[in-house]
């Protein structure tokens, strides 16, 4: 499966900041590296954790208050800044990473 067979959630993604500013938890290229890591990864931390930012039923604010809290590994996937995670990341995330990038399941 390539990213162009993914489709971006619309809702549960968009909140409005302190500032009243629209944001995203993430954007498209942190949303396919939250699926490659859901999908691959060893660290069930991790993996929860990624399946809690792509589940549909958890409220937006939810997952704004989480993003605030999170490590530089999750950090980095939530920003879609995949050469900080793939730094940053244990090996059972490293290896989630490596294949999701060999499936072409992450955007670049």
């Amino acid at each position: 499966m390539s990213t162009f067979n993914l489709q971006y959630p619309q809702t549960n993604m968009r909140y409005i900041n302190e500032d009243g500013n629209t944001r995203f938890v993430t954007d498209f290229k942190g949303f396919t590296m939250l699926r490659a890591v859901s999908k691959y990864s060893t660290n069930d931390m991790c993996k929860g954790r990624a399946r809690m930012y792509l589940d549909e039923d958890t409220d937006v604010d939810v997952k704004a208050s989480m993003k605030r809290g999170e490590g530089s590994f999750m950090s980095a996937v939530l920003r879609g800044d995949l050469l900080d995670a793939m730094r940053n990341a244990d090996e059972g995330n490293y290896q989630a990473l490596v294949q999701g990038l060999i499936k072409k399941e992450i955007e670049l």
